[in-house]
């Protein structure tokens, strides 16, 4: 069966998705109705004419509309001794069964009564947080960590490890037959040696866990050797394993690896980079990206050198991984807050 080719021109890698079905054989034929979920984030389907990204069907427009902020923000605060500054750098999974979410968050003692004179930014622990409805969370005493004699929420212990635990990304594996492995985790460890550049152990990790908070660390198995300041995306869809990781380089920009099993990966290339129509100085930071409906979101942190390192939010959209088109360019799709507001300068995005 040849590779087959997209709404934009592009050639689908046959090798990546085999059983992937074209939403049309072209353009003016539009859309089998039947085929999925239909976002119309972008012109396919509904223009019988030349297509490009940028026209606008004949006799109908698209209003765009900025996500509005629940009034409970900010949801996730400092508020345990051990705490000193909290950012979801992690995920938040919901479980059917028992009809509540779970969150995996990062807390950075940086400057906090609990570093003791230590360097800058080396302690940094992975904590859990749970809920009923999404917007009301506690922090359950998990038995696994004490600080200052206090049982704590923390699940994986960042203080007094050799290199620095990084961001991570946790995900519920439902097809897993062994029930030890239930829970995946990507980790980013990460360590600078003054004048060498990264330690040479810095990358991502994989762990498995048979219910999302013991973790066994002595089994980790490093899966990607960079170095990376910021969490890696992974997760299954339609039998094989994608993760999606943001070196950092001569500039930051988006890297898709793929695996057959969850062990082995093999590099795609590079799918997103800094774009020159947003002037120099602006990157990708951090990403969220999942499948939905005919295609994949991806929601994009954008980091902006030359504007006082502001970080904000940008939606992308694709229908096969490897071309991706920004959602009502460049308006962000999640606003920064009114100066002197605790989201006024930076936003990071949880991968899910």
């Amino acid at each position: 069966m040849p590779e087959p080719t997209l709404y934009d021109g592009q050639t689908f890698p046959g090798w990546l998705f085999p059983e992937h079905e074209p939403m049309g054989t072209n353009q003016s034929r539009g859309l089998t109705l039947d085929s999925g979920r239909q976002l119309f984030l972008d012109n396919f389907g509904i223009y019988s004419g030349e297509w490009h990204p940028a026209l606008s069907p004949q006799g109908l427009s698209r209003t765009w509309h900025q996500a509005q902020k629940h009034p409970a923000n900010p949801l996730i605060v400092p508020d345990r001794p051990w705490e000193h500054m909290v950012y979801l750098y992690g995920d938040v999974l919901y479980d059917q069964a028992t009809g509540q979410w779970h969150m995996w968050y990062t807390n950075n003692d940086f400057g906090g009564p609990l570093q003791q004179g230590a360097a800058p930014f080396d302690f940094f622990s992975l904590q859990y947080a749970i809920s009923r409805d999404g917007i009301v969370w506690e922090k359950p005493r998990l038995g696994l960590v004490q600080r200052a004699g206090q049982d704590t929420n923390v699940v994986i212990n960042g203080y007094g490890q050799e290199l620095k635990l990084g961001a991570h990304n946790v995900v519920e594996d439902a097809e897993a037959g062994d029930p030890s492995r239930r829970y995946r985790m990507l980790l980013n460890w990460i360590k600078r040696n003054p004048g060498q550049g990264p330690d040479p152990r810095s990358g991502f990790y994989q762990y498995f866990s048979p219910d999302g908070l013991h973790w066994d660390l002595s089994q980790g198995k490093r899966i990607v050797p960079v170095y990376q300041d910021s969490p890696g995306v992974f997760f299954k869809d339609r039998g094989r394993w994608l993760m999606f990781i943001r070196p950092r380089m001569v500039d930051r920009r988006l890297i898709l690896i793929i695996s057959e099993d969850g062990e082995t990966w093999q590099p795609v290339g590079n799918i997103l980079e800094p774009d020159l129509e947003d002037g120099l100085g602006n990157e990708p930071y951090v990403v969220g990206i999942r499948p939905y409906g005919c295609g994949y979101i991806m929601l994009v942190s954008l980091f902006q050198h030359f504007n006082n390192s502001r970080v904000d939010h940008h939606l992308y959209w694709s229908r096969n991984l490897l071309v991706w088109h920004r959602c009502n360019r460049p308006t962000p799709i999640i606003p920064l807050g009114p100066a002197g507001s605790w989201d006024s300068e930076v936003q990071y995005s949880g991968d899910r």
